[in-house]
């Protein structure tokens, strides 16, 4: 009679949808404070409700805590390849290791049915387009996403043509994760550049280049090497949006404040301020004895 019942239980939940690697706020209590009706949404047998869910949760907050990276890394699992999509740009977005490959597949990428990671074809299909000159932030991202060694001479040769922000910034990413880290920096330089010239010049500032610009300055920060570099850029930045009239760039502003605060655990309300926090952390940095003097 037990036995019975299960399988009428197990009946019922496949119907219905509901899977049984419930989230719980328990489980996630930061997480599930960025929205409401947290476990229904996220547990949806509706994969457009949970990828909504996840789309809120992850609004323009880049903090990689342990528990944030956990709830992504288990909605990688998800049985929706659009949902898996999101999740593993996520954690792509911040900077976290993701062997894509592992997971369940395909995997979506935004409206598009995405591919199968683990298929050499797949990955060949990616390199094929930067041979033949089709190079976009898309192809970028998914070639970052494996980590392709091979990719990183054509990256940097399709670099040469392009003039546009939001390419480089990805193919930057990119390159960083195809092991090519200084061509990576000096991409994420040039783009700065690019940003600051339009407010130092006050000429108009597009939308997409004011992502970018904190984008770039975001991706400094992930490297040892130029980690106050990316922040002192990412303070900088953070004036220039106070100094502009627009609506987007008092949101990028909100942005900046946001990263910086994720990358140095102190909120920055102006550039100047953020600046200052900045000088104190690295005289901290540095009064730091050196772990290679005896």
């Amino acid at each position: 009679m037990k036995t019975t019942i299960w399988i009428v239980v197990f009946i019922a939940v496949f119907i219905s949808g509901a899977r049984c690697d419930q989230f719980t706020t328990v489980q996630f209590p930061s997480v599930a404070g960025r929205i409401d009706f947290f476990e229904p949404r996220i547990n949806s047998a509706d994969p457009g409700v949970r990828r909504r869910a996840l789309t809120e949760i992850m609004y323009f907050d880049y903090h990689a805590s342990e528990e944030v990276v956990g709830f992504l890394r288990r909605m990688c699992m998800d049985s929706d390849a659009g949902v898996r999509g999101d999740a593993v740009r996520h954690l792509y977005e911040r900077f976290v290791k993701v062997n894509i490959e592992s997971l369940p597949q395909p995997i979506a990428w935004y409206g598009s049915d995405g591919g199968d990671y683990s298929n050499p074809k797949f990955k060949n299909s990616l390199l094929d387009h930067l041979r033949n000159g089709g190079t976009s932030g898309a192809i970028a991202t998914q070639i970052g996403y494996l980590g392709l060694t091979e990719a990183a001479p054509l990256l940097r040769e399709a670099v040469k043509h392009l003039n546009d922000t939001m390419t480089q910034t990805e193919i930057a990413r990119a390159l960083l994760e195809c092991g090519d880290t200084a061509s990576a920096i000096a991409l994420w330089r040039q783009v700065i550049a690019v940003c600051r010239e339009h407010y130092e010049n006050k000429h108009d500032s597009k939308p997409n280049d004011e992502y970018y610009y904190v984008q770039a300055c975001w991706g400094l920060t992930h490297i040892s090497e130029t980690r106050f570099e990316g922040l002192s850029a990412l303070a900088t930045a953070m004036s220039d949006f106070e100094h502009a009239a627009t609506p987007n760039s008092q949101n990028k502003l909100v942005f900046a404040q946001k990263l910086f605060a994720s990358a140095t655990g102190t909120w920055g309300s102006t550039g100047t301020e953020a600046h200052n926090i900045l000088k104190t952390l690295q005289a901290n940095d540095e009064a730091k004895p050196s772990p290679l003097k005896k």
